[in-house]
């Protein structure tokens, strides 16, 4: 990919490609039960009633303007709950994967989703794990609704989000900021510091690979990351003798 992007393979809270993970509110780093206008950390009772990721006074609460129109880390749970580096990936993050794979209507082990296939060969699964309003889950199992970090700045509300269903994909310029959906962290290449790993069997030093958390286990010569967190997805599976 030209960006370089590394893409997790299971969303925040997940263990595997196809369990639907936990819900957040656009800029929240905890977890919840309710989903409503009252209960998101930004809005001051209501819409247009925004104290923070407001680029125009007319949203504001009384006035109030702070032209952020991207997650601060400290807003991003990908961040707060995986570490530094990992992040909710930008709307050009989105559309470089929809643009630079193909994609297909699949299962995992019997959950449905997008497989989204690199030139390379590697893939991606994104589960169908719907959205969360108020107390209520919509669409779970049907359609998939995955949060960007990028803010709507035609109307600062919202924030845009990427769904899909059996049909079809793409950007959606954005849901309430106070619905809970899915997030698929991603992780900069550029930014992963060397590793080096000592396994009783075998020993390694990763430069920038993107292996920073490791089992004891070796499938075929791969690497296997703890918690399939890491996709080695828009480079050549590292491997080892």
């Amino acid at each position: 990919m030209p960006s370089g992007t590394f893409w997790a393979t299971c969303n925040v809270g997940a263990d595997t490609q196809e369990e639907y993970g936990d819900y957040f509110a656009w800029g929240e780093t905890k977890l919840k039960e309710v989903f409503e206008g009252d209960t998101y950390k930004y809005w001051n009772g209501g819409y247009n009633q925004l104290t923070k990721y407001c680029n125009n006074a007319s949203y504001g609460f009384n006035g109030f303007a702070d032209d952020l129109t991207s997650l601060q880390e400290d807003d991003d749970v990908a961040t707060t709950h995986w570490g530094e580096g990992w992040r909710i990936p930008t709307y050009a993050e989105w559309d470089e994967l929809t643009v630079f794979c193909t994609q297909t209507w699949t299962t995992r082990n019997g959950a449905y989703g997008r497989l989204f296939t690199a030139p390379n060969g590697n893939s991606l699964f994104l589960p169908v794990a719907g959205y969360r309003s108020s107390s209520s889950f919509i669409f779970d199992g049907e359609q998939g609704f995955y949060w960007s970090s990028s803010l709507n700045v035609d109307d600062p509300n919202i924030a845009w989000v990427f769904s899909f269903h059996s049909d079809g994909f793409g950007m959606n310029r954005g849901f309430l900021r106070y619905y809970g959906l899915s997030i698929r962290p991603v992780h900069s290449a550029n930014r992963f510091p060397a590793a080096v790993i000592t396994d009783e069997k075998r020993k390694a030093t990763l430069e920038n690979s993107g292996i920073l958390y490791l089992r004891k286990e070796w499938e075929g010569g791969f690497l296997i990351p703890v918690s399939l967190r890491i996709s080695l997805f828009f480079n050549n599976p590292l491997r080892f003798p």
